[in-house]
């Protein structure tokens, strides 16, 4: 609220941001003569909440009273921005990775260590369906509406759970080592 020569209080805009998720970790180690086998797995969830609403603003000017105080003592604002919900992600990403390595003791004086990794992490995805990209080339929403009739600032709402870019598929890392003590 803003009264022209006298205060202005409170600000336009506030956030708000929330994180957390779920993660899961477990790895076995054996050893078979001169070989040591190491495995494991990790899950990890992601989740990220964030809001950016935009609040109403009064503004009182001296415009029907002559003094901006008694506009606004009157209720006679000379200006009203109203707020609206603005920004609001729900985003939430789960990653599946696994690895498998051997130290293999090929000699006294020669350690090899092999392994290999796989990480699957894909894109956000906002599960509540407040988020969506304009394809350039296309000029259509992606993912598209889930009702056709409504328009996107009518609603708010998009298709949830849909990634909104894609991502690499090269998520096999193999791993080799020489060691000499």
């Amino acid at each position: 609220m803003n009264i022209t020569g006298l205060l202005s209080i409170g600000d336009r805009n506030g956030g708000s941001v929330r994180t957390g998720g779920d993660e899961f970790r477990d790895n076995l180690s054996f050893s078979k003569g001169a070989h040591s086998i190491k495995l494991g797995y990790h899950f990890l969830r992601d989740v990220n909440q964030w809001a950016d609403p935009s609040r109403t603003s009064f503004t009182f000017n001296p415009r029907y009273t002559g003094n901006a105080f008694a506009d606004y003592l009157l209720g006679h604002p000379s200006q009203v921005t109203t707020g609206s919900e603005g920004l609001r992600l729900n985003q939430v990403q789960g990653g599946h990775f696994v690895f498998l390595q051997d130290d293999w003791k090929a000699s006294a004086r020669l350690t090899v260590n092999v392994g290999l990794r796989y990480e699957y992490r894909p894109p956000y995805v906002d599960y509540k369906g407040y988020v969506t990209n304009f394809d350039l080339s296309t000029g259509q929403l992606s993912p598209p509406l889930q009702k056709r009739e409504l328009q996107p600032w009518e609603t708010g709402r998009f298709e949830a759970g849909v990634p909104v870019h894609g991502y690499e598929n090269r998520l096999i890392q193999p791993r080799l080592g020489l060691a000499n003590p």
